[in-house]
Parts: structure tokens; C-alpha cells; sequence
């Protein structure tokens, strides 16, 4: 977990999926509740080192290899927490004391520790001995994580002996004190949560057990529709040029489809800092594990990993929990298959829940300047991202700055015409530069009330294409959006070049500073749309305002 994201938590305050606890020294007698209640629930995040108001008071650093080992030991002991389920802090150093934080994801077995069931509100955790509401929790785990289905018949010879080696090597790579690695192949398999006991007492290995270590022909008894169809549609876009038809365990499956990604894109030189690294393999490890770990399984709809010439598309299977495209800073990651994400992650195969979408996001622009990945939450889930990015130009520049009523100069046009358009613009790619503006501005007001920034949204209908053309430089930015979004739009235009706060105040001709900064910085810093350049230090004298990227996909009509 990244400092940031740490900061953004912080912000947020405990929640049903967040619990801060002081832990100077030693864990708080109540750890195993909250982790308990987290697994019952929707999963959650712990950070260790904070009071409950969110003030970080830190854990003591000789205390925190301690912790560490203790967090990993005790999830480990079904004495502690039955089933065990392996938990694997991080750490991040804020304002010089260290802070602890613990991932816990929602899990398809319903846990225990010292005898007791607990479930999570928005109060807390809290102990459940209701033999009723204990069934409750047992069937909505049942229902909603397919994974844990008991398959009373399958054995331990259905398995393929030959993968154990090399899961135990990727496990001892990633951490070479890995509990499970002095286990035989049985003792891994019921530490990994891959045999359990249903509600209706029916014991074996799960569909879990049978996707990651089955042989093929035992996959398709077990899920008979199972594939991963990856096509690289370039030239060819009806049928294929090249296809890869997978159906074999995911541990295989991984490896297959990366093949296929290092066949057909390209891996340029990278440095991040000091050390060369591999911007394909950082976003499509991702987006290969994703669609893998949380796909559900029980529906007949394929898996498929197509590679265009301008994009490339994921989709797979999926029960939606949010709906709708994911926006960065806002979505709460929830897995479909904890039991297989949380094995995905001992062999380094994927990151901490939520980390992927945020990895893609980071990286893709560097793979590809200017592009930014789409995730869409639906039946289908949807991955989509660009290969090819279109450019707003300098014309298309110059005249966006006139509908913001912004002078010439009051950035750089050159730096504003890189800005990479949504690629849900409906224009041709030839299209002219006021046809491009105009597609932009139809989406600000719709994107602003989403975004709650447009509390007053234009009441009359906006314009068509030839009306709008005839409009002065002016109207055309007010028939597109309301005066209060127009400013926000305005301060996300001029900060895409990091800017003071003095700079931009003399620009917008703005005398209040105070005024200013509650009615439209505040709100933009709230949405992550704006983002300080010295978040440690806000009152510095050399601080700047910078639009994030989804506050440049605001501006760019995405």
C-alpha cells in the first residue's frame, strides 16, 4: 500500500471497511475481531499506528518487524483465527512515524477466533452467536463466492502433483519464511482455504482447488465451459490474426496468456529511477490476473483478451457490486473470488486488492503518453485499454481556451494541446477542431452533477453543432456548462501545468483567497481532481496546484 493511498484513508475516516487502531507495541487485544469481522463481511483495510479520529501516532520502529511476524504467524494458527487465513502487512512512514496496514479480503468461509463468529456494521465488529444469523452469513457466502463450492468427489489425485513444486518455489520467491512452504500437498491445500466444510457438512476440495490445480479433464468435468479465448485482431478485425484458446488451470492459464501479451505488444525501455523495468509486464500482469482471480466461474460467458491495433479489450464474467465505469478514487475494490485472489497473491501474482486498477492507471500513461484505462462494472466486466491516443492539437487548444474565456498565454497552448481526448468522444478521427471542443464541452455539465460540482445545471437545452458555430467564444462556453462549472473547469485547465495558488488567482482575476479556496479548490482536492504538489507540507511556500488524471479526463470529455 502506497503512502498515498494510506492519506486518502486517512481522510476517509473508520468506516465498515476501515478501522484504525494504536499499536505502539504490540498488537491491540482486539486485532482478530476486527480481521474476523472483515472476512465475515466485505473485507476491509487496518491500519495499525492511528487513533480513531485518524491521527497517526505510529507504531514503535523497533516494535514493527515484531508485529509483522506476529500478524503473519497468528492468521496463520486456526487457534487464533479458524480457518487460518495468511495475512501479509505492509508498511509506510507518514510525518516520520511508522504505520502498519493490514488487507483483509472478504473470504468465501466464514471465520472464527477463540470460538466466536464476528460480523462488521458501520458501529464496528461485533460477536454473532445467533445460530440463525450464523446460517444467514453462511448462505450469503454460499450464494454470492461460487469458488467454495465442496466437491465431495474430487481427490486429491485429480490435482496435478507436478504444479506443487512450482507454486512452493513462486511462494518461497516472494517470501522465503512462507509458513506454507514445509506443508505437504493436502496440509497446503486446507491452509490455502481449497478444502473445507460446507454448511450442509459436505467436505472436499473446492471449485477453487480444481480451477488452480486441476487436470485439464477434471476442469472440464467440473466447469465444461471454461476458456480464455485470446485474439490479436490487428489487421484481421472479423476473424482473427492470431489466437490462443486456453482451458487449463489458472497457475498455466497465467503463464499462457502473458506469452501471448510478450508475443504481440511491444516492451519499451523504461527506468523508474535508477532500475530498467518492464511497463508491459507492470500493467498486463494486472489486468491477466483480474480477469483470471475475478471471473465468475459459473456462468458459460468465455473469457476474452483481445489485442486491436488502437486498444486492447478484457472481458469476463461478472456478478457487478458497483455498476458502471470505475472511478479511481472512489471505488471500494471487492473480490469475486477471494480464495483465489488471495492464492494469486502468495506467488506474487497479483497485489493488494484494489492495487491493480490503480497500477494499470499508473503506468498505462507512461506505456502509452496520454492514455487512460477504462474499467467497466457490469455482467460483463470490461478492461479497455488504449494503444493509439488522440491529441487535442493547438487550434482545438486555442479555442478551448476562448469558450473558458482563459487568455492566450495563461498556459502554455503547445502543453494544452497534448491533452489525450476521452475515447468516448462520438468524432471522426478527422474530425475539425471545433467539433472536437464542442463534443468535449456536451460532457461537462452531465459529468459535473455526477460529480456533485454542478449544484445549479443549465436548465435549457444545450446546442446543436451549427448553433453552437454561430455563437460568440463566449456563449459557446456558456451554453455548454453553468457559470460555477465553467470556473472549475477553468482551474482544471489552467493547473494541467502545476501552478500557485497566486497564479491562478490572478489569471481568474480573483481578489478573495479564502473565498476561492472553500468554494472551488476544496471541492476539486475532495474529488481528486486537484492534487497538491507537497502534500506534507500544504502551507509551503513553493506549493502547486496539478489536475490529476481524472481531472484531465474531466476536462477532455471522459
Amino acid at each position: 500500500m502506497t503512502v498515498d493511498q494510506v492519506r486518502r484513508l486517512l481522510a476517509q475516516g473508520e468506516g465498515i471497511q476501515l478501522e484504525f487502531k494504536e499499536a505502539d507495541h504490540a498488537l491491540p487485544d482486539n486485532f482478530f475481531e476486527t480481521v474476523c469481522a472483515f472476512l465475515n463481511r466485505d473485507g476491509g483495510t487496518i491500519l495499525l499506528g492511528v487513533e480513531d479520529d485518524g491521527t497517526v501516532c505510529g507504531v514503535q520502529p523497533t516494535a514493527v518487524q515484531t508485529l509483522r511476524t506476529n500478524i503473519v504467524n497468528l492468521s496463520n494458527n486456526p487457534e487464533k483465527l479458524d480457518p487460518p487465513c495468511v495475512l501479509f502487512p505492509s508498511q509506510v512512514q507518514l510525518a516520520g512515524k511508522e504505520v502498519l496496514c493490514v488487507q483483509v479480503l472478504a473470504d468465501s468461509q466464514l471465520h472464527r477466533t477463540r470460538g466466536v463468529v464476528y460480523d462488521r456494521s458501520e458501529d464496528g465488529d461485533f460477536g454473532v452467536t445467533d445460530p440463525a444469523r450464523i446460517a444467514g452469513l453462511h448462505n450469503r457466502k454460499r450464494l454470492f463466492y461460487t469458488e467454495s463450492t465442496v466437491y465431495p468427489h474430487l481427490r486429491l489425485q485429480d490435482l496435478r502433483e507436478d504444479l506443487f513444486p512450482k507454486v512452493r518455489q513462486l511462494m518461497a520467491s516472494r517470501n522465503p519464511g512462507h509458513p506454507w512452504l514445509t506443508l505437504d500437498n493436502h496440509q497446503l491445500l486446507v491452509k490455502a482455504g481449497l478444502y473445507q466444510r460446507d454448511n450442509q457438512q459436505q467436505e472436499g476440495y473446492t471449485l477453487a482447488a480444481a480451477l488452480l490445480f486441476g487436470r485439464d479433464e477434471v476442469i472440464t468435468q467440473v466447469v465444461p465451459h471454461f476458456r480464455v479465448d485470446a485474439l490479436l485482431r490487428r489487421h484481421n478485425v472479423q476473424r482473427y490474426d492470431d489466437r490462443l484458446d486456453i482451458r487449463t488451470n489458472l497457475i498455466d492459464a497465467y503463464e499462457q496468456l502473458m506469452g501471448f501479451v510478450s508475443k504481440h505488444l511491444p516492451d519499451p525501455f523504461y527506468m523508474e529511477g535508477t532500475t530498467s523495468i518492464s511497463l508491459r509486464d507492470k500493467i498486463f500482469r494486472e489486468v491477466v490476473a483480474n480477469i483470471l482471480v475475478h471471473r465468475e466461474y459459473t456462468n458459460a460467458l468465455p473469457t476474452t483478451f483481445v489485442i486491436y491495433a488502437d486498444q486492447v479489450i478484457a472481458e469476463n464474467a461478472n456478478v457487478p457490486h458497483h455498476g458502471g465505469p470505475l472511478l479511481l478514487d472512489t471505488f471500494a475494490p471487492y473480490p469475486k473470488n477471494p480464495t483465489i485472489a488471495r492464492f494469486f497473491l502468495q506467488l506474487g501474482r497479483a497485489e493488494e486488492l484494489g492495487s491493480g486498477v490503480m497500477n494499470v492507471t499508473h503506468y498505462l500513461p507512461k506505456y502509452v503518453p496520454g492514455a487512460l484505462p477504462r474499467f467497466i462494472d457490469g455482467p460483463v466486466f470490461q478492461t479497455v485499454l488504449p494503444l493509439l491516443v488522440r491529441l487535442l492539437g493547438e487550434e482545438a487548444a486555442g479555442l478551448l481556451l476562448r469558450v473558458l474565456s482563459l487568455p492566450p498565454d495563461a498556459i502554455t497552448q503547445a502543453n494544452l494541446a497534448v491533452l489525450s481526448l476521452s475515447p468516448n468522444l462520438p468524432t471522426p478521427s478527422d474530425a475539425s477542431p471545433a467539433a472536437l471542443v464542442y463534443q468535449q464541452g456536451l460532457s461537462w455539465s452531465e459529468k459535473g452533477t455526477k460529480l456533485n460540482l454542478d449544484k445549479s445545471p443549465l436548465t435549457t437545452p444545450q446546442p446543436t453543432f451549427d448553433q453552437w458555430q454561430e455563437l460568440s467564444d463566449e456563449e459557446k462556453g456558456t451554453k455548454l456548462a453553468s457559470p460555477r462549472l465553467l470556473q472549475f473547469l477553468r482551474v482544471l485547465t489552467l493547473c494541467l501545468q502545476p501552478q500557485p495558488l497566486t497564479a491562478v488567482l490572478k489569471v481568474l482575476d480573483v481578489a478573495n483567497r479564502t473565498k476561492f479556496r472553500t468554494s472551488y479548490l476544496e471541492p476539486l482536492l475532495q474529488r481528486r481532481l486537484l492534487a497538491l504538489t507537497l502534500p506534507d507540507i500544504p502551507n509551503s511556500p513553493n506549493q502547486r496546484y496539478q489536475t490529476t488524471e481524472q481531472g484531465q479526463l474531466l476536462v477532455a470529455g471522459g
